[in-house]
């Protein structure tokens, strides 16, 4: 009997600690600026492991695995960066969030069915403008990325 009820707890245990990995959570500022550092790092693979699948781009939404690849991969190749080391722009998603990326009915649908709650939306400073990251969430050192945008005024 107590061998059952230790292997319970142990069963309950490792799928509430599994779990964790995927709740979502606001980005603390350390790991931004990884997720940052990444993207500079031309690692398209690793930032596309951190993509959620959707993701939202501009004001499309982009639904399938190998077109989130080739868009790191594009991103990667145009030597894109922004520039770490320096504060960056988080806000907390709210109501009008949407509204960065597109006022559209799929943008706005995109949020509500999506986006976490507790989604942070990061604004960076790179070469050719200021850039949006939406993000929320983590995956050890680093945070997932729902949305991106850019360059915007």
């Amino acid at each position: 009997m107590k061998k059952w009820i230790y292997m319970s707890v142990s069963i309950v245990a490792v799928l509430f600690l599994s779990s964790c990995a995927t709740v979502k959570s606001v980005p603390r500022p350390g790991a931004v600026e990884r997720l940052m550092e990444l993207v500079n790092s031309g690692d398209s693979e690793m930032v596309s492991s951190l993509t959620t699948m959707p993701m939202l781009v501009d004001g499309e939404i982009v639904q399938r695995e190998t077109d989130i690849r080739n868009f790191w991969d594009l991103v990667a190749k145009a030597r894109f960066a922004v520039k770490t080391g320096e504060a960056f722009y988080t806000e907390k998603a709210g109501d009008e969030t949407y509204l960065l990326f597109g006022d559209s009915m799929e943008v706005r649908t995109f949020f509500e069915k999506y986006v976490p709650k507790n989604a942070v939306t990061v604004t960076v400073e790179g070469e050719t403008g200021r850039y949006i990251f939406l993000l929320s969430g983590r995956k050890g050192r680093y945070t997932y990325i729902f949305g991106f945008t850019g360059p915007v005024e």
